[in-house]
């Protein structure tokens, strides 16, 4: 057997050309054209409903009035934090100025 590239000696075994590294083409079985691969069969798990979509809960959470509402809360704390801030600075600077 002889090396694509360099035309070099080959053994049956080698995966490279000695001579020159390039990769030995390995050969492989002829299949038959006719011939596929058998495909497994699909299985379910059984604790999976095959009608329930993963999307459909978390987004039913999603909609529950509590983000909502967590949400409104939380801006409402950081208005008031900003407010007394802003309050601070301004009585800070008249008290400096004085």
């Amino acid at each position: 057997m002889f090396c694509n590239n360099c035309k070099g000696t080959l053994a049956p075994d080698d995966l490279f050309c000695e001579s020159c590294g390039t990769k030995v083409p390995q050969e492989t079985p002829e299949l038959s054209r006719n011939h596929t691969a058998p495909i497994p069969p699909v299985t379910q798990s059984a604790n999976v409903e095959s009608t329930e979509n993963p999307f459909t809960r978390f987004s039913e959470e999603m909609n529950t009035g509590s983000i909502q509402d967590r949400t409104r809360k939380s801006g409402m704390a950081i208005t008031v934090i900003v407010a007394v801030l802003a309050i601070a600075a301004v009585v800070a600077a008249i008290l400096l100025l004085r």
